[in-house]
């Protein structure tokens, strides 16, 4: 697994993850994380034309593309479903362009949870 840094030149430590995948015949996974926000969802387009870039030489391709959204159901807010919604449409546009998968990630407390743990101690 390599984590691509935005603010890292990246060709070399691509390059070796690449050698080491080879030698190792193993499968390479690479991950761009990117922190919430609208600007910065505006800027995964950017992200991925970059890591696409970096690995055309070695002429592998984009097998798997992860959404995470995030939203409460209980309080539901119109920026975040439109920042959701952004990230659906543009993670779905990804996908049929390099004929990928789509995982949809959302990471969530379960009602009364910390009550709940609170009675174990």
């Amino acid at each position: 697994m390599y984590v691509t840094e935005a603010n890292v030149d990246q060709a070399l430590a691509v390059s070796r993850a690449v050698s080491l995948t080879e030698n190792n015949q193993a499968t390479l996974t690479i991950v761009e994380v990117v922190a919430p926000g609208r600007e910065n969802v505006q800027s995964v387009a950017k992200h991925m034309r970059a890591l696409e870039s970096l690995i055309a030489p070695y002429r592998l391709r984009l097998c798997c593309i992860m959404a995470a959204v995030d939203f409460d159901p209980l309080k539901p807010s119109a920026a975040e479903q439109a920042l959701n919604l952004e990230m659906l449409e543009l993670a779905g546009s990804l996908v049929l362009s390099e004929a990928a998968s789509l995982h949809l990630v959302h990471a969530w407390e379960a009602f009364a949870e910390r009550a709940m743990l609170a009675r174990d101690d």
